[in-house]
């Protein structure tokens, strides 16, 4: 059923386990090579080269149908059936690879996870995102900030692009921010940006330079970047609904209004579908080779392919 879909296969020798079952709802959307991403390669068996944090890792590609999904179904609340509740309680989290998961809480302090408990890292951040590109964060008053691992301290960044205050940044193969004015940037390095067309609520990217985002208000809309411009991908069941979405090389989920859980899956380059899984949450964020979530009381979640 999925003979010519490409997925991320493997990732420092290890299997990313794509999924295997019938769609409940399909939406066309495309594998992208655009904006700048650093692709070499598209076939079975080619591969991507990574770059900086990534310390020359291989994201090697391959149809998906060798690389069955292990089961995981989420159950309710408490989420089980590969889900795991981690210590500590948070309003917002990401994660990149297993070495990096950072999150923020109700008073917007800062932690880093490592492997065991969560230490406080310095400063106070509305928003955190880690990957590829490194650790980026957004405080109160809207600057973007950089982390500086030799320090250890997040770091002012300047010249900020557009409206010169910051409402969402996303790291990964490159980063992306979006100000308050909904403009979309990506930065070019030393302090350079260029702008992308189209207005968006939030954005998410991950290491190999897969681009979503969405258009909250009264209808959800969702929107992956391919080619070039930004393609709708209408919402699961049918309904767009979605309030968060989070790429990775674990792929794509999502959590809706209502704390539902969904996964997307391409069946080809350009089309795929929304999975409906058990369980409720209100935040989610896919890295590799776990995916991390919040419940509506802030408690953690992890599920490891």
């Amino acid at each position: 059923m999925m003979a010519s879909s490409l997925s991320v296969a493997r990732f420092c020798g290890q299997s990313a386990a794509p999924f295997a079952r019938t769609a409940s709802s399909s939406a066309a959307a495309g594998a992208q090579n655009a904006d700048g991403v650093n692709v070499r390669g598209s076939n079975a068996g080619r591969e991507l080269v990574c770059r900086g944090n990534m310390w020359g890792r291989k994201i090697q590609y391959a149809p998906v149908e060798a690389f069955p999904c292990r089961g995981s179904k989420v159950k309710a609340s408490p989420i089980s059936m590969g889900w795991t509740q981690m210590p500590g309680g948070l309003k917002t989290i990401s994660s990149g690879d297993e070495k990096t998961v950072v999150g923020t809480d109700t008073a917007n302090n800062v932690y880093l996870f490592d492997g065991t408990e969560w230490s406080q890292a310095t400063g106070k951040m509305a928003q955190v995102s880690a990957g590829f590109s490194g650790m980026w964060a957004v405080d109160r008053q809207n600057q973007l900030y950089q982390w500086d691992e030799a320090a250890p301290e997040f770091v002012e960044v300047t010249p900020m692009p557009g409206s010169g205050k910051i409402a969402h940044v996303a790291s990964g193969q490159d980063v992306y921010v979006i100000d308050t004015k909904r403009q979309i940037f990506k930065y070019q390095g030393e302090g350079k940006w260029i702008q992308l067309d189209g207005l968006l609520d939030a954005i998410d990217t991950n290491d190999y330079g897969d681009l979503w985002g969405i258009q909250l208000g009264e209808l959800k809309k969702v929107y992956r970047r391919f080619s070039g411009r930004w393609v709708y991908v209408p919402g699961p069941e049918g309904r767009d609904s979605v309030k968060q979405i989070s790429t990775g090389l674990c792929g794509v989920w999502a959590v809706d209004a209502k704390g539902s859980i969904f996964r997307w899956v391409m069946n080809t380059s350009e089309t795929g579908a929304w999975f409906k899984e058990e369980g409720s949450l209100s935040a989610i964020s896919a890295g590799y080779p776990t995916v991390w979530g919040l419940d509506k009381n802030g408690k953690v979640y992890r599920y490891t392919v």
